[in-house]
């Protein structure tokens, strides 16, 4: 890495950095509604600031330059936001939900624990004993199946 070189503007744009970033980042906030984003955005504000230090440190106010900076920045991600919702929306608004019934090997495919019909668990598994009474033994006693509907 090459020698870092401090110069007057560094120092000031420095200064500047230290005095106004939480107030940026705060208004970017206000703005967007997301911490992150916030921090982001104040983040990039000041670096396009660090590129344009020697037109802006100049100006009468720096800091309204850099609010709105910040606030187009904020504009930018609502919009982008907002459009990607759009096409979220659009994209499943097209979409035709057709089941037929519940995808169960679709829901056990891959399960380390999962049971299915040819696991060493169920064939090798007695089947459990009828309580007297209940609707499956009945169901039996009248000669339909056990897991059969009435």
């Amino acid at each position: 890495m090459g020698p870092v070189v401090v110069d007057a503007a560094s120092v000031e744009f420095h200064a500047f950095f230290e005095r106004h970033y939480a107030e940026l980042a705060r208004l970017a906030y206000r703005l967007t509604g997301e911490t992150d984003v916030a921090d982001d955005r104040a983040a990039d504000a000041l670096l396009a600031l660090r590129h344009r230090w020697g037109r802006v440190g100049a100006a009468d106010h720096p800091v309204a330059y850099a609010r709105g900076v910040v606030a187009n920045l904020a504009r930018t991600r609502i919009r982008s936001a907002v459009r990607e919702r759009r096409r979220i929306a659009l994209f499943w608004s097209h979409r035709e939900e057709r089941t037929e019934g519940p995808d169960v090997a679709g829901t056990t495919d891959g399960h380390p624990y999962a049971v299915t019909a040819t696991s060493p668990c169920t064939a090798a598994a007695p089947a459990a004993p009828e309580a007297p009474g209940s609707p499956q033994a009945e169901r039996r006693a009248r000669g339909g199946r056990a897991g059969a509907p009435p």
